[in-house]
């Protein structure tokens, strides 16, 4: 494979990895509206569904997130061998720390589910 086709995957690659993000951004946002406006409203069977509806697809983004970027971090370091001028973002301390952060993100958002719906003041 050529430099500029390695690139050019790399480049689908990092899409990928943007897109899927997007989702589990857009799905965050979503969750944390509709628990904000409506938690305090809703029973028991439908707070345990909207919070497994959304943890499933906040998972399966953040497992996509990382698929992709797990793809992207060989690839980089194949080109940063072929060009040792040029450097790519893909590494594997950064695909690590955005799964870490995108599944603390999910349990801050199910913790703030847990605090609308049990209102106390502080």
């Amino acid at each position: 494979m050529s430099e500029y086709e390695m690139a050019d995957l790399l480049t689908g690659l990092v899409d990928g990895t943007v897109a899927t993000f997007e989702v589990y951004i857009s799905l965050m946002i979503a969750f944390l509206v509709a628990t904000y406006l409506s938690a305090n409203r809703m029973t028991r069977s439908q707070i345990i569904s909207v919070s497994t509806l959304f943890s499933v697809a906040a998972l399966l983004a953040t497992w996509a997130t990382y698929s992709y970027m797990n793809r992207a971090v060989p690839l980089a370091a194949e080109l940063t061998l072929i060009n040792p001028d040029k450097t790519y973002g893909a590494k594997p301390v950064v695909r690590d720390m955005m799964a870490i952060i995108m599944i603390l993100g999910i349990f801050a958002s199910l913790k703030f589910m847990w605090d609308v719906r049990h209102h106390k003041l502080d």
